[in-house]
C-alpha cells in the first residue's frame, strides 16, 4: 500500500522543472518537424525552437489553423515557420506529408511527436 500511496503523491505534485527554454542549445542550421504546433504545448515548442534559430515545420491537420499560428508565433519571434499539412489519422495523408516533406528538405534533424491521435479510428 505504502509504493502506491507514494506513487499517487509523485504524480500528483511532481517536482519543479529541471530544464527551461533558455537550456535550449542553438539550432542553426536544425531542421526541426512539430505535430500539433498550431496550439498549446505543440506552439510553444515550435516557438522555443524559433528563437533558437531552427527551421520549424508546423505540422497539423487545418491548413488555417496552422497558417494562424504561424502568424502568431512570426508576431512573437520575428521568424517564420512553414507549414505542413499532416493528418495522422489517415495513412495516405501522412505518406503524401512525408514526400512533400521531402521534396523540401533533404534532411530531419528532430522530430516532436506532439498530437493525439487515439480517440480517432485510424483511416487506411
Amino acid at each position: 500500500m505504502g509504493h502506491i500511496w507514494s506513487a499517487f503523491i509523485r504524480e500528483t505534485f511532481p517536482p519543479s522543472t529541471q530544464f527551461h527554454a533558455s537550456d535550449v542549445p542553438d539550432m542553426s542550421g536544425k531542421v526541426v518537424l512539430v505535430t500539433g504546433a498550431n496550439s498549446g504545448i505543440g506552439k510553444e515548442t515550435a516557438r522555443v525552437l524559433l528563437t533558437k534559430n531552427a527551421k520549424v515545420y508546423v505540422a497539423c491537420r487545418d491548413k488555417s489553423k496552422g497558417e494562424n499560428a504561424i502568424h502568431d508565433l512570426k508576431e512573437s519571434t520575428g521568424k517564420e515557420a512553414c507549414f505542413l499539412q499532416l493528418n495522422l489519422a489517415n495513412l495516405k495523408s501522412v505518406k503524401v506529408s512525408g514526400e512533400e516533406f521531402l521534396r523540401r528538405e533533404p534532411v530531419l534533424h528532430v522530430l516532436f511527436n506532439n498530437v493525439l491521435t487515439a480517440a480517432r479510428a485510424i483511416n487506411l
